[in-house]
């Protein structure tokens, strides 16, 4: 049956993958443990009884032996993760549980990946260098350990947070229990994006309690929680069955072997030729580190033919466990020693969705132009002797319907918005049924103890098949060596897609600067057809809707990402084009764009959405902005190449007529906008591709303009002082040129993919501190109880500056204030005054000294290092601070800054104990030295 029902809307996912991958922002481990819990949100099914677990998923053909049940577990929970790794491993090398197989302790042993899997199966007896240096390459299986039970990642249904039992996922909330779900989330994913594997097994140990995980490319299956302190032979038959399942059933791709010694060496010869001798470089090599890692050979069939490819470390990672999972390898073909480009990933089984090879065949029969050249694709089978099927398919939403169908009490009927359900009543428990852990009763003997609970469903069970591609070795547009061939390989981006969609009715949906790519002779190829759909043309601007819409985040036109319900058209890929050139441009070509001007290809919050009646994330504001910056804005980005300049400007004033016409109140503007809309749909390829060539003509272009990038990717403190130095040159330069000492309001510092950071966070607090004991100026113009050390009051440096005049005051007050600044400034002027007797006179400053030689060191150390930068020169012990605020009168705000240090207290009590004498003026250094 075909869908044409164009009203169905195609629901945007944001994934790590689409997020994290141009992402000015490198997603560090906690990131990456969020994102993950956020791409398997729903993807969990469970709990399930754990002999039907091992039953399905790790079958054997005989029962343990009985020596086996004597195993016991009791000494393993402890208060020392440490010790329980050692009291585990220990106990099951003594039984030979797992014989074959070597359980190392791995948790200070980081990966390649800087990842420390707690404990580690390895298959053989002991660990080599290789595997030490490349571990994740071979962990069987793994286990993550843990002291307390709060650290338990998932929840019962029915239990507290869960009104509603098998509706609600089975996810905890709480910190602990999330941090353990993105732990068991990265080293599943990372195991799965290193090893040539189907799936694999992972065990929880939570204290005395453990559960058995399956995970897969369509997500994962838990098994009940269970006591294996009481019930140890459960545990102990989960490690046997482990060590008696074959290659196949642990998971092992029966395509993939291991090279031998010549094969690997002629992978690595192969490369470092193509470095040596191409005009074009491989990114990503590292030949050192590459001659070591292992060596794989892939068979990649088509159901007639079959060929063998080398390859080693991938070059490209999915950051998602579930969905497609794409991975990109260098290969060498073993026939013709040739260098190509495969691309490994599971397609989804739609009957709307055509593989990525019936894509390109489809594209080839209507003759469309700057394609990649495939040489072989196809479905990956099952077995070698068996090419045409059965193919490799996840099976997790497989085996949850068919376990439904084997226990219909687990089925929850849906309820209708609002309606409540009734509440069950309580069965009584049949002689020599199982007890249940639910009810703290301990079971007998060897009695698995079963959870009476319904199932926990995913919130999107769909299949995925595996699939690969082999094709032409292509570059990235990084290696653009002038602005000139960009912008010739973004035009020909633009007529593959119009090409592609006028005459093939094939919308590509992903247009990136990862799937734009170059031919070694510079000519532009768009690649990856693997999000494509086939328009289904019934009626006018009617087409197949997707079953969900997809897109790398950074390139999404601004309507996609500021509405997930919006309909995905080809206006969107050719949008996707432009944002392709100007990121590219901003990050490999000289310009006046900043850091913060990335920001929007990086903004995202989250937003419910009612259409689909959950959270998901929106965008695009500040790119529908970019369109209506004219030069007139500070925020205006100017390239110095002037072709691709003016190029920039014209395609900018394409898109902001459309966004500028979608804005509309009246009948008659909404019916101007659909009408240029259908325009655009028809015209605004052409006029792109148009305005292109016209500005290829040009001889004023830069024969090679490119430049290293100009902002690779950071992390977010990164980012942060990068941005702080931006402020702290425009300091200096503004002092260097006013030569009052005065600075403008300070700008908030720029945070990525997110507002600056707030005052409150710990390591903000903490930095604000350890920079007010050197700083200048405080923060507001006073130096109050936030600006004090928290932890010693008496070395904070009192600080003051001199009162406004009547006539300052009256026309300064719109100026804007000083700002507490960076610690590298300039020093403003010292200005000395004496000291009365009866507490500061209003008009008068008090120059404060240093309470410490460390303070005065560091403080003498940055004035050596600022003053070939500012006109100024600064007394080693006075300086001097912002105005108290007016509304306090001056003798109080003294007073209350002379008693905030304990010495100044015991000063101010003798005084009063001997009476109130006139001081004497202290003696103060002056500029030119004299006192």
């Amino acid at each position: 049956m075909t869908l044409t029902n164009k009203n169905i809307p195609s629901p945007r996912v944001l994934t790590g993958a689409g997020l994290y991958a141009y992402s000015q922002v490198k997603a560090g481990a906690k990131q990456a443990r969020k994102q993950g819990r956020l791409d398997m949100g729903g993807f969990f099914a469970g709990p399930v009884r754990t002999h039907d677990f091992m039953n399905k998923f790790m079958p054997v053909n005989r029962n343990m032996p009985k020596r086996f049940y004597n195993v016991k577990y009791d000494t393993v929970p402890s208060k020392r993760e440490a010790d329980m790794y050692e009291k585990l491993i220990a106990i099951i090398t003594h039984h030979k549980i797992m014989p074959g197989y070597t359980a190392v302790d791995t948790s200070s042993r980081p990966d390649e990946e800087r990842k420390r899997v707690d404990i580690s199966w390895i298959f053989g007896e002991y660990m080599t260098d290789t595997i030490r240096q490349f571990l994740i390459q071979f962990q069987e299986t793994i286990a993550e350990v843990k002291t307390r039970k709060l650290s338990e990642p998932f929840i019962v249904p029915g239990a507290r947070g869960h009104a509603n039992p098998g509706e609600g996922p089975m996810e905890h909330t709480s910190q602990e229990a999330m941090d353990t779900q993105g732990q068991l989330i990265v080293y599943a994913s990372n195991m799965l994006a290193r090893q040539h594997r189907t799936f694999i097994f992972t065990l929880l140990i939570c204290e005395d309690t453990a559960r058995f995980i399956h995970w897969d490319r369509g997500g994962s299956t838990v098994t009940e929680s269970f006591n294996y302190v009481e019930n140890p032979q459960i545990l102990t038959e989960y490690l046997w069955r482990y060590g008696k399942l074959t290659r196949l059933q642990r998971g092992f791709d029966p395509t993939v072997r291991l090279a031998d010694p010549s094969e690997a060496e002629r992978f690595v010869s192969a490369i470092k030729h193509h470095q040596e001798t191409s005009q074009r470089k491989l990114p990503a090599v590292n030949l050192e580190l590459m001659e070591k890692y292992p060596a794989s050979v892939i068979t990649v069939t088509d159901g007639q033919d079959s060929r063998e490819y080398v390859v080693k470390a991938p070059i490209r990672t999915p950051t998602s466990l579930v969905g497609r999972s794409t991975r990109v390898f260098y290969a060498l073909d073993t026939e013709t020693e040739k260098l190509v480009c495969l691309k490994d990933y599971w397609r989804p089984i739609d009957s709307d969705r055509p593989a990525e090879a019936d894509i390109y065949k489809r594209l080839n029969e209507h003759k469309v132009p700057h394609l990649a050249t495939v040489h072989i694709s196809g479905d990956v089978p099952v077995s070698l002797d068996n090419p045409d099927g059965p193919f490799q398919e996840t099976i997790t939403d497989k085996w949850v319907d068919e376990y439904l169908l084997k226990h219909p009490e687990l089925i929850v009927e849906k309820l209708a918005p609002g309606e409540k359900r009734a509440k069950s009543k309580k069965t009584e428990k049949k002689p020599g049924e199982a007890s249940t852990q639910a009810t703290g009763d301990k079971p007998k003997g060897t009695v698995v103890p079963e959870q009476p609970v319904q199932l926990c469903l995913m919130g999107d069970r769909r299949p995925y098949r595996h699939h690969r591609v082999v094709q032409e070795l292509l570059y990235p547009l990084s290696t653009a060596v002038s602005s000139k061939e960009l912008a010739a390989a973004i035009g020909n981006a633009i007529a593959c897609l119009t090409k592609a969609h006028d005459d093939a009715d094939v919308l590509h949906r992903d247009a990136s600067a990862g799937n734009i790519m170059l031919r070694l002779n510079g000519e532009g190829v768009l690649n990856d057809w693997d999000h494509a759909i086939v328009l289904v043309k019934t009626g006018i601007d009617e087409r197949t809707p997707a079953s969900r819409r997809t897109g790398t985040w950074q390139y999404l036109s601004a309507g996609l990402a500021n509405d997930p319900t919006k309909e995905h058209n080809i206006l969107d890929d050719l949008e996707s084009c432009y944002w392709v050139l100007l990121y590219q441009g901003i990050h490999y070509f000289r310009s006046t764009a900043e850091l913060d001007a990335l920001h929007m290809f990086d903004e995202h919050r989250p937003k419910r959405v009612l259409a689909f009646n959950r959270m998901d994330f929106v965008g695009g504001d500040q790119k529908e902005k970019h369109f209506n910056v004219t030069s007139m804005h500070d925020a205006y980005i100017r390239f110095d190449s002037q072709p691709f300049h003016h190029l920039r400007g014209r395609l900018t004033s394409v898109f902001r007529r459309y966004y500028q016409a979608n804005v509309y109140e009246e009948k008659e503007d909404y019916e101007a906008f659909l009408e240029l809309h259908t325009k655009y749909l028809n015209t605004l390829g052409r006029t792109m591709l148009e305005y292109i060539n016209e500005a290829l003509q040009s001889e004023a272009w830069p024969p090679s303009d490119a430049i290293p990038d100009r902002f690779p990717q950071s992390t977010d403190t990164q980012a942060e002082a990068y941005m702080n130095n931006i402020q702290r040159q425009s300091y200096c330069l503004q002092v260097s040129t006013t030569g009052t000492g005065g600075v403008p309001h300070k700008p908030p510092a720029f945070k990525l993919n997110g507002p600056a950071p707030s005052s409150s966070s710990r390591s903000t607090q903490k930095r604000v501190r350890q920079d007010e004991d050197e700083d200048v100026y405080g923060p507001g113009g006073t130096n109050g109880a936030k600006t004090r050390s928290k932890t010693n009051p008496s070395k904070r440096i009192k600080t003051m500056s001199p009162p406004k005049t009547p006539e300052q005051s009256s026309s300064d007050d719109d100026a804007p204030r000083p700002r507490r600044i960076a610690s590298t400034m300039p020093p403003p002027p010292t200005r000395s005054r004496a000291q009365t007797s009866g507490g500061a006179a209003s008009g008068s400053r008090q120059p404060i000294r240093r309470t410490t030689s460390a303070t005065r060191t560091r403080f003498s150390s940055r004035i050596a290092a600022a003053s070939s930068s500012g006109p100024y020169e600064e007394s080693d012990d006075v300086i001097m601070a912002p105005p108290p605020p007016p509304s306090l009168p001056r003798a109080t705000t003294s007073r209350s800054r002379t008693l905030s240090s304990p010495r100044a207290k015991r000063a101010s009590a003798e005084t009063r104990s001997r009476g109130s004498k006139p001081s004497t003026p202290k003696r103060t250094r002056s500029r030119d030295g004299s006192f």
